[in-house]
């Protein structure tokens, strides 16, 4: 899952320090693509960028998951690591289409770093008061590369700087491809951030794995 914290809720006098603006332009836009949309609201649940559910409801979630379940995946392998001598993880990316995954055009390769153990406490608005706990939150966005129309392999990387507030245990890079225009996502890998000496723990998506976000 990917916890992307909108920020057009900042006015009401407590502005969430995960919140992006871009995280409320992608919803705006899932709000134009995705059929039978009920627009923007919080708490919603993107799965596989093309259905999106009351996050909150926890029936509709789980027959939502289970509907992408269904669907064939492309396969997404990703390695991240930090070396001791510097402040930016080094990430590499590859992506293989099964023939019997049809994407009609050209798609973007997605890297997305994520923190789990978050929290935050609510100043100002309807969660006045509250202490909120947050996973998998969103700290970094970023567009690799395309694949284009017809190619059913893709592999590149890129060099990502970690903020000093970021926890490295927490740490975890996900990678997605999603179509552009529609907004459908056809796969997804993650890993976590390895430094010297760690293990590295990664999963790359199975025909049975959605791709959540929010």
């Amino acid at each position: 899952g990917l916890g992307e914290h909108v920020d057009y809720w900042n006015g009401l006098g407590w502005a969430d320090p995960f919140s992006s603006a871009l995280f409320s332009k992608r919803q705006q836009d899932y709000a134009t693509s995705i059929s039978h949309s009920r627009g923007t609201y919080t708490p919603q649940l993107v799965v596989d960028g093309k259905e999106e559910v009351i996050g909150s409801d926890e029936g509709e979630v789980h027959q939502a998951i289970s509907r992408a379940a269904a669907v064939q995946k492309a396969t997404m392998h990703i390695a991240a690591d930090l070396p001791s001598s510097g402040d930016a993880f080094q990430v590499k990316v590859s992506v293989a289409i099964p023939p019997e995954v049809t994407i009609p055009g050209a798609s973007s390769v997605m890297i997305a770093v994520t923190e789990d153990n978050l929290a935050s406490d609510v100043r100002r608005g309807e969660n006045s008061g509250r202490h909120l706990r947050h996973t998998a939150v969103v700290r970094k966005l970023v567009t690799l590369g395309q694949l284009k129309t017809g190619l059913r392999q893709w592999s590149g990387n890129t060099s990502i700087a970690a903020a000093p507030q970021w926890k490295r245990a927490d740490l975890k890079v996900i990678g997605f491809l999603q179509e552009q225009g529609r907004g459908d996502i056809v796969g997804a890998g993650w890993t976590n951030v390895t430094q010297p000496g760690d293990q590295a723990i990664s999963r790359a998506t199975s025909e049975k794995d959605p791709v959540l976000g929010r």
